[in-house]
């Protein structure tokens, strides 16, 4: 019972120095994708802060009937208030991921 232990341990052993080396003698690539904001496909769109409130920011599109919701942290952050014109910039395609925000009216 102990010989069929120890060769079943061995036999463990020997396969993981085996597998070990075969990793060990393959080249390691290392492939860094980054994506900026320059080269993601971005849209932006102008809106106007129409109420800053308990719930958070909201503002109007200057072009059609869209409107936009903000958190309170958003606005500390770019220091908004009501009736400032802003600038958000969003992924194409993809309206509830903000990517940048700027004040227009400065």
């Amino acid at each position: 019972m102990k010989k069929s232990i120890l060769t079943v341990l061995t036999l463990i052993l020997f396969l993981s120095i085996t597998v070990y080396i075969q990793q060990s003698n393959k080249p390691v690539t290392a492939t860094k994708q980054t994506e900026t904001a320059s080269q993601q496909s971005l849209e932006t769109y102008e809106y106007i802060v129409t109420s800053i409130n308990k719930e958070g920011i909201t503002g109007d599109s200057t072009k059609d009937d869209t409107g936009i919701f903000l958190t309170h942290q958003m606005a500390d952050k770019y220091n908004l208030q009501t009736g400032d014109k802003i600038k958000v910039w969003f992924p194409k395609d993809d309206y509830e991921t903000i990517t940048k925000i700027s004040k227009v009216n400065q």
